[in-house]
């Protein structure tokens, strides 16, 4: 069996997967693998990658004389390599791009608002989401 934090991190993934969002990716559990590049290429051209971060960290309480209930942080993170036609011509990122994706987002943290078991971990339910967004360039331009 998995540990707790490993099951979650999959679920939530699959809860991912299995809803319809506006833009098209495919959620997988990583570890944080932030070393592998975005790289502008016909096989990830375009896609948004989502990883789905089990955090280190987990708190646990005595729910019942019997039982212990486990609060397992897991972190949701979107990437996209942002395409040349999609700067300004000062090199800045045209903020209608990234206006499509800030919409995104906001869908997805919505979707998680609705406290529910996860389908494929039943034993575990979606409580509370917090929502950081952070945006960055990793391509090296100046």
């Amino acid at each position: 069996m998995a540990s707790i934090l490993v099951s979650v991190a999959d679920g939530v993934a699959d809860e991912l997967n299995a809803a319809t969002f506006s833009k098209e990716f495919c959620a997988e559990r990583s570890y944080a693998d932030w070393d592998i590049a975005l790289e502008e290429n016909d096989e990830t051209r375009g896609k948004l990658h989502c990883d789905v971060v089990p955090v280190t960290y987990v708190s646990a309480d005595r729910e019942y004389r019997a039982g212990i209930a486990y609060q397992v942080p897991v972190d949701v993170v979107f990437r996209k390599l942002v395409p040349p036609t999609a700067r300004t011509a000062s090199g800045r990122i045209d903020p209608a791009y990234i206006d499509d994706y800030v919409e995104f987002n906001e869908s997805v943290y919505e979707y998680f608002m609705q406290p529910k078991a996860l389908d494929s971990y039943s034993a575990a339910a979606l409580l509370a989401p917090a929502w950081v967004t952070a945006y960055g360039r990793v391509d090296g331009a100046t």
